[in-house]
């Protein structure tokens, strides 16, 4: 699954260097945030006995994330083809950045090792996953508002 999240990441890199406008395609845009969910299912799927602590740090990180994620949707740049009613956006360094530096960061952890890295690493990773689904479910609303508009 790390696999085919760094191929993502690095798609998504080549297309902010080309500078052009993305279109978003609906269900396309919920495909990134999946497959960072089942990478989190894959790793824990094994020690599924959680404590109340981490269960707490899942909570709030995501929460935390969702919000994070809304507010990276608002500040991109929206844009509509009214000849082919379509809704297009720009993308950011930062954004990927963002996931780049998780991984990275999540993955230090595991080689760190110890009950605080791991705490600390799902942490990270409960945010980063909300963070994506904020910005995707933002996308969403923006996606649905613009072509209501069009219609």
């Amino acid at each position: 699954m790390v696999y085919i999240l760094l191929i993502f990441i690095v798609l998504k890199f080549l297309r902010i260097l080309n500078g052009k406008n993305k279109r978003i395609k609906f269900p396309n845009l919920w495909v990134l945030p999946i497959l960072l969910i089942l990478m989190i299912v894959e790793d824990y799927a094994k020690t599924l006995s959680f404590s109340l602590k981490e269960i707490m740090i899942i909570i709030i990180c995501s929460i935390i994330g969702i919000g994070v994620g809304i507010i990276r949707g608002r500040t991109l740049k929206y844009s509509k083809d009214e000849a082919k009613g379509e809704v297009y956006y720009n993308e950011s360094y930062l954004s990927l950045g963002v996931y780049v530096f998780l991984i990275v960061v999540k993955s230090a952890f595991r080689y760190i090792g110890g009950n605080i890295t791991s705490f600390i690493g799902i942490g990270i990773l409960a945010f980063g996953c909300a963070s994506m689904v904020g910005r995707s479910l933002w996308l969403s609303y923006k996606y649905f508002k613009i072509l209501g508009d069009v219609q």
